[in-house]
């Protein structure tokens, strides 16, 4: 018979588990930014970390696709910091519009947005009159900038 050492387990400190905790939620937010709640909600999934490899469902949605006009001659005449800043503040203007009438932005692709609606065509077509309008005000706001207008491309 051999002998045998058994080692006491440590109790993982509760500073620890904190931490830990904490970066899972970092990583869940991380991939938040890549994957909407929304989708992972429509897949019937609380949670990324629920959802596995193959996982799908099937469901009838509307899509809405918004793409700037022009947007390579614009940008060619921007420096890489103004091609940001002038993006990134059409994007702001036009997420919340989508978000109220019941969107989800899928993704978006350089100048352009993939948003879905699960519920109804109706609500895309809400959004993209919104968008509309919101475009105006947007065009307004930027042509204070020295900006020329934005001109977009709606489908649905």
């Amino acid at each position: 018979m051999s002998n045998v050492k058994i080692k006491k387990i440590k109790q993982i400190p509760e500073s620890t588990r904190v931490d830990a905790r904490k970066s899972v939620e970092k990583i869940i937010n991380a991939y938040s930014r890549f994957v909407p709640r929304e989708i992972i909600t429509l897949m019937g999934q609380d949670d990324i970390n629920s959802v596995s490899l193959g996982d799908h469902i099937e469901k009838t949605m509307t899509i809405l696709f918004s793409d700037i006009r022009d947007f390579t001659s614009l940008s060619e005449e921007m420096t890489p910091k103004e091609n940001f800043t002038f993006i990134n503040s059409y994007m702001e203007c036009m997420n919340p519009v989508i978000a109220r009438n019941g969107g989800i932005i899928d993704k978006y692709i350089g100048d352009a947005i993939m948003a879905l609606f699960p519920s109804s065509a109706d609500e895309a077509l809400r959004c993209a009159i919104e968008m509309l309008h919101q475009l105006h005000a947007h065009n307004k706001k930027i042509k204070k900038s020295g900006y020329p207008p934005v001109k977009i491309g709606l489908g649905i």
